[in-house]
């Protein structure tokens, strides 16, 4: 029993995000630029956390290029004879709104606003914004997909750590996390950027010392002292708690013969 542990804490938690975005999920579903996060009609937090992360990058694209053409229209007569240096000087003076309002994230000393380009095109929109005037940069406005990146193979722990998600990491060992989401109160396993196993408490934990505790548990596999924390913290639901009290006392009782 305690070895299933994840899977008695959503069962008993009543851990199913999916059923809250089914209407995204099915939008998502048809996206060609969610369908690598989102692959069935039932997909994980976790999954439903990149697709999230996707929709930001997103609007953020689009608001890049909103706020950009509705300068170049507004200074339109200006424009033309503006020389580059001049046109990107402006673009960032009036950019200003957009950048500081803007989710954002470093990465090898860039500001990443859209994740799903790649650091230099990031750039190219944070520092050199008047290089979208030129024609093999300005299709990306709408044709972009052979520029698309996978966002998390690319900035790995970086962007799981930003704001664009509602996660912190607390442990991590080799290619191993444990990271918390602190929106939704669960501990979350990866293998590199791949989840193994979610475990949803029954309330959101503010004390830093116990969730490091209990992820250096999930890290190292020590599901007993979990399972134990969980019970002397109130951390499950209490049905699931005496189940859990009588499989550690059965447990302990196997250790001591």
């Amino acid at each position: 029993m305690i070895n299933d542990i994840s899977k008695l804490l959503i069962k008993y938690h009543h851990f199913y995000p999916y059923k809250v975005y089914r209407s995204q999920i099915k939008a998502w579903r048809a996206s060609w630029l969610h369908q690598s996060f989102i692959k069935s009609a039932t997909p994980s937090s976790f999954d439903i956390a990149n697709a999230l992360m996707m929709d930001i990058a997103l609007e953020n694209k689009e608001g890049f290029q909103r706020a950009s053409e509705a300068i170049r229209h507004d200074f339109y007569d200006l424009w033309q004879d503006m020389e580059y240096a001049k046109r990107n000087q402006f673009l960032i003076q009036y950019l200003e709104s957009y950048y500081s309002n803007v989710k954002v994230f470093n990465f090898e000393d860039e500001s990443i606003v859209v994740p799903f380009f790649d650091v230099l095109l990031n750039a190219l929109i944070m520092k050199r914004p008047a290089v979208f005037d030129l024609p093999q940069y300005f299709k990306l406005y709408k044709d972009y997909k052979e520029n698309v990146v996978n966002p998390l193979s690319l900035y790995g722990l970086s962007l799981l750590q930003s704001d664009f998600y509602s996660y912190k990491l607390v442990a991590s060992n080799d290619n191993n996390h444990v990271l918390y989401d602190y929106k939704q109160g669960v501990l979350i396993h990866c293998e590199g950027m791949t989840l193994l196993k979610e475990y949803p408490l029954a309330k959101i934990v503010n004390d830093n010392d116990l969730i490091f505790s209990l992820a250096y548990d999930i890290l190292n596999q020590d599901l007993v002292s979990f399972t134990q924390k969980g019970c002397d913290f109130q951390l499950f639901h209490p049905k699931l708690a005496k189940k859990c009290q009588k499989a550690l006392a059965k447990h302990a009782k196997g250790k001591k013969k």
